[in-house]
């Protein structure tokens, strides 16, 4: 295994030497390290030897795991791993120790991803892919400069990737710039009206729907879901809550999970709130711009109920430790109960509720794997995919608003809708949506017409 770059391996004793580098689990056998990292703990090793990767051993153990305490999502660790696997796969393929790479191996490897198939899926990587392991590796090379992990072999090497100019963990911007291919331009995807009721039903109730239910259940409308006797309620409103926040406000599922408590506390002793009028919320954009984005008052009358039940069991129940952030995880979520949900979180309910709804179709993907005797299997498997994702809903919401407010009188909606997009240009609101909006323009009915256009 190549470990700090200094081994004396002959040029054509390489591809002897060349590992084939598999993701294994800690606990998958006895061995003593194995039994000395968390359960599960991915580990990135020769399948022929057993050999560990040590430096990106050391990676996932001291940057992602270590120094957040152990909070890391283990698909987020098992990701990172499958990243750095990857990487060291390519180096060795084209003979490059990890401590000698430059910027140019990993536009390589970049470049590699963009002209080959994945093997497991039998398609092009996305961009996201692709962007998410170089950003991986970055990560991985400005961490072991930090910790003065390895050394080159040849100092003179233009651009090496292991520089040791980094102070307090400084990069500057990424020098490889992976761009979206031409087919892979945005496509806008919009609910249907009875599309977007089946699958906010599939997420579950909302939170006043929730409180009605336990209010069913006990014979009496409790203060909140913190009362001893209803701790037995399992089911949660979370991410109905989320999907209605992005669906009604338009918000990007990032600014959804940012919403903090503080943003709503002012609601909570307000009787008055009118379902049909629209509220003023600060949010946290994009690159941190703040905008002032509307919020219907039933969904901020939803919010409140959130706030006061099913949130204030959360923290009662944690015994007052909880995340600052709206949206937390339910308390059954084991050691991330209480916490902040995450945005992947959301995405996967998300999807699952879509497949549950029927929205989803079933694709052919062939799948290829490496057999112990060197040869390539390929099979068929049929996968059931969700035809939309959450980001659909504020897509959903853009020309839901734009034909509501047309219908409505208003001769400019492209100017709200940038506005509570919180896009910069307004170019930028027309050249995503205009090619979309006249097709659906008969599935926004005169109800839906007439709540946007109380936002007015």
């Amino acid at each position: 295994m190549h470990t700090d770059g200094n081994e004396d391996i002959a040029d054509d004793d390489w591809e002897q030497e060349a590992p084939r580098w598999v993701v294994k689990k800690a606990h998958d056998s006895a061995d003593i390290a194995n039994r000395l990292l968390p359960k599960d703990f991915p580990i990135v090793v020769d399948e022929e030897t057993g050999i560990v990767c040590e430096p990106a051993l050391l990676f996932l153990y001291e940057k992602p795991f270590r120094s957040t305490l152990g909070d890391v999502s283990p698909n987020t660790l098992l990701a990172y791993a499958y990243d750095l696997k990857e990487w060291w796969q390519y180096l060795d393929e084209f003979q490059v120790r990890w401590t000698d790479a430059a910027i140019s191996d990993l536009q390589g490897f970049c470049s590699g991803m963009r002209s080959t198939v994945s093997p497991t899926t039998g398609k092009e990587y996305a961009t996201t892919t692709v962007i998410r392991r170089k950003t991986t590796v970055e990560g991985f090379y400005k961490w072991a400069a930090t910790v003065k992990l390895g050394n080159p072999t040849d100092t003179n090497i233009p651009e090496l990737l292991l520089r040791r100019d980094i102070e307090g963990g400084g990069r500057g911007k990424s020098a490889v710039k992976v761009r979206k291919k031409a087919s892979e331009k945005q496509h806008v995807s919009v609910m249907r009206r009875e599309q977007a009721r089946a699958i906010m039903e599939a997420l579950g109730p909302l939170p006043r729907e929730l409180s009605e239910e336990v209010s069913d259940k006990y014979g009496y409308k409790p203060d909140s879901l913190s009362s001893p006797e209803t701790g037995d309620i399992a089911r949660s409103s979370r991410d109905r809550l989320g999907a209605e926040i992005a669906h009604q406000a338009g918000l990007r599922i990032s600014e959804v999970t940012g919403l903090l408590v503080s943003q709503f506390e002012m609601y909570l002793a307000n009787a008055n709130i009118i379902e049909t009028a629209v509220y003023g919320i600060r949010v946290l954009g994009k690159g941190k711009v703040p905008r002032t984005v509307n919020f219907h008052g039933a969904l901020i009358l939803e919010i409140v109920s959130y706030m006061k039940n099913e949130r204030r069991n959360i923290i009662n129940r944690l015994q007052g430790v909880a995340d600052r952030h709206l949206l937390i995880n339910p308390i059954d979520s084991g050691r991330w109960s209480g916490k902040k949900v995450s945005v992947r979180t959301l995405q996967r309910t998300f999807s699952t509720a879509c497949i549950n709804a029927g929205c989803c179709v079933s694709n052919p993907v062939e799948r290829f794997t490496w057999s112990k005797s060197g040869m390539l299997d390929r099979s068929t498997a049929f996968v059931v995919q969700p035809v939309f994702v959450f980001h659909d809903l504020r897509h959903t919401f853009a020309v839901w608003t734009y034909y509501a407010r047309k219908k409505s009188g208003d001769n400019e909606p492209w100017l709200y809708i940038q506005k509570q997009l919180g896009h910069a240009r307004l170019e930028t609101t027309i050249q995503i949506y205009l090619a979309s909006t006249s097709e659906f323009e008969a599935s926004v009915t005169d109800a839906v017409m007439r709540k946007t256009n109380e936002s007015r």
